[in-house]
């Protein structure tokens, strides 16, 4: 298997196959040596998420997890996605890393902060950092702050039965949002 996907290897996608094939046989020169042809390959911006999964793959076999760690925050903060925040989050729990104080500080209060921010000074994406912003809240739990957003009628109707979800016991609170819910349908 190996063999042939070396000989038919073309494409970026094909080249990181390859790279995961590499890591799995323990390969890891072979692998470093395939990642960086995947890299400066012409298609190379079509597999970008792969790219990134094998770096942080190659990097954590090889034990390297702060360097992993860190390639995972810049990514976030060059594209904030909701999947990098949670690769970031399970990543921190399982090895338990701190970041430098030159590296990328990943705390969700601290993340949600940076977000918020960016949200003000780019009015083109106000949507899209407020629903990942949303996101992460709901990932946490923090049910109480996203409350406080229902409150400013600032929650969109897509988070409204997530929220009524996270208080099954409680029809004080969740009485307001099903009508909020109703309404958003009529």
């Amino acid at each position: 298997m190996l063999e042939l996907q070396q000989r038919n290897a073309r494409s970026a996608s094909d080249l990181v196959n390859l790279v995961e094939l590499l890591i799995e046989t323990k390969q890891w020169e072979l692998a470093a040596i395939t990642l960086k042809r995947a890299e400066e390959s012409k298609d190379s911006h079509y597999a970008i998420n792969q790219l990134l999964n094998a770096k942080i793959q190659l990097l954590v076999q090889q034990q390297h997890y702060l360097k992993a760690y860190n390639l995972l925050g810049q990514s976030f903060n060059d594209v904030p996605s909701f999947n990098l925040y949670k690769k970031m989050h399970q990543f921190n729990e399982q090895y338990n890393l701190t970041s430098g104080p030159n590296e990328v500080n990943f705390e969700p209060q601290v993340v949600i902060d940076k977000l918020r921010e960016r949200q003000a000074e780019d009015s083109l994406n106000q949507f899209t950092f407020s629903r990942l912003i949303l996101d992460i809240l709901f990932y946490h739990r923090r049910y109480a702050e996203i409350l406080k957003i229902d409150a400013d009628d600032k929650l969109p109707k897509e988070y409204l039965s997530r929220l009524i979800d996270a208080y099954p016991n409680s029809p004080e609170t969740t009485l307001v949002l099903y009508e909020k819910l109703v309404a958003c349908y009529v």
